[in-house]
């Protein structure tokens, strides 16, 4: 998700401007955000990628 989408989101939901740049952490799975807004709160968006699931299988020999 790009830093753009991220801020239409939060306008779109009422959370306010961004005031803590987005965070990133997550695997090869997974993406998890965490905003800090003017509003004071915090989201944590989870986005999976099928095709880096297709990936972990071939790594983990199709488990």
């Amino acid at each position: 998700m790009e830093p753009r989408q991220i801020e239409i989101l939060c306008n779109e939901l009422g959370l306010g401007d961004i005031v803590v740049a987005p965070a990133l952490s997550g695997g090869l799975l997974h993406r998890k955000y965490a905003v800090q807004t003017t509003s004071g709160k915090t989201m944590f968006m989870q986005t999976e990628r099928a095709r880096n699931y297709k990936n972990a299988q071939g790594v983990c020999g199709g488990v």
